[in-house]
């Protein structure tokens, strides 16, 4: 039998090696629970530092635009339901409804900029416009 570092021949191994090693005994072969050793290093850096490191810049970046255009409404909101009437699909249709947000999206920013011009709106009041619209055609809709 093995212990954390030393096979049963007495050679030295490596941690990797290790964790494995001790599983020779388990009869369905699978391993033990791996203790974690802290700071875990992956590829050189700290993976829970990269983590919110990476989030941070995220969110900052989401903060970024949302600064740049306005707030964005009623995307979320509009673009699944004309996806699932047109897809005729029960299910969750994330990848085209994903492409009508885009589309509707488009679609807001060019009439925002055309249709005024020379003054050009924000997307923002563009796509609260078109979604307040159809807000309003679902629940009527609803109440037949």
């Amino acid at each position: 039998m093995s212990r954390a570092g030393v096979t049963t021949a007495g050679s030295r191994t490596t941690g990797s090696e290790t964790a494995w090693s001790q599983t020779a005994g388990k009869p369905d072969g699978t391993p033990p629970p791996v203790k974690r050793r802290a700071p875990v290093l992956a590829a050189g850096l700290l993976a829970g530092l990269a983590i919110l490191v990476g989030i941070g810049v995220g969110v900052l970046l989401c903060g970024v635009a949302t600064a740049a255009t306005g707030p964005v409404t009623f995307v979320a909101m509009a673009a699944p339901q004309p996806t699932r009437r047109i897809s005729r699909s029960p299910g969750v249709t994330l990848v085209t409804s994903a492409l009508t947000g885009a589309t509707l999206l488009v679609c807001a920013d060019l009439a925002a900029q055309r249709l005024f011009a020379p003054v050009q709106l924000p997307v923002g009041i563009m796509t609260a416009a078109i979604g307040g619209v159809y807000l309003v055609f679902l629940l009527r809709r609803e109440r037949r």
